[in-house]
């Protein structure tokens, strides 16, 4: 058996399926946090602009 061996079997489908999920999740949350902080960011950009 190669190095490349047990990338090559029957499971190996199933992996690239549970990164394909993860990958969503992660990408989800960092959508999700920049929407939050965008808000709060052009709010403070307005106080600021407000101050001047």
């Amino acid at each position: 058996m190669n190095e490349f061996g047990a990338c090559s079997g029957p499971e190996s489908g199933q992996t690239m399926a549970e990164y394909a999920v993860t990958l969503g999740v992660i990408t989800v949350a960092v959508v999700a946090t920049f929407a939050l902080v965008s808000a709060n960011v052009i709010a403070l950009m307005g106080n600021v602009i407000a101050l001047i």
